[in-house]
């Protein structure tokens, strides 16, 4: 299967589950120095994002930022450990946080999230947590039956 078809499935299935992904995205607005999230498949393809500010390409920022886990998953499961399962950066004034849903699931998603550097931290983890757990539960529970074409 070529990426662009299992992007649509992904996305597809996603939306068929009618999860308000925009809505579990603005559980962050209450997160000190929240910027902007996106939801994004494994290859970084947009699936919903929200935004406080719209000069912020979060299509671009979601891209960008799993090109960059994905790549470092890869080269730390050469050496032997387990994938990555989240990832920070500190770019300037800005706090980048990725969070992987389940790198063994059938569908895995990315939770992309921009702070300032003095935002929350420890708040927005948190609420990622519970976000990209209820996201698995219902993706799990869905897909029991559910198989992507090969």
């Amino acid at each position: 299967m070529d990426k662009e078809t299992k992007k649509e499935t992904v996305s597809d299935h996603l939306q068929m589950l009618d999860i308000p992904l925009e809505k579990q995205l603005e559980r962050f607005h209450e997160v000190k120095g929240y910027k902007a999230s996106a939801f994004t498949t494994h290859n970084g393809d947009l699936i919903a994002f929200d935004s406080l500010d719209n000069k912020i390409n979060t299509d671009k920022m979601g891209q960008f930022f799993c090109e960059m886990f994905n790549y470092t998953d890869q080269e730390i499961s050469k050496n032997g450990f387990i994938g990555c399962a989240e990832m920070q950066m500190l770019l300037g004034d800005n706090l980048f946080l990725i969070f992987s849903s389940d790198n063994f699931s059938l569908i895995t998603t990315r939770l992309v999230i921009l702070l300032s550097k003095d935002g929350n931290y420890s708040l927005a983890k948190m609420n990622a947590n519970k976000v990209v757990e209820s996201l698995m539960n219902t993706i799990t529970w869905s897909t029991d039956n559910y198989v992507l074409p090969s």
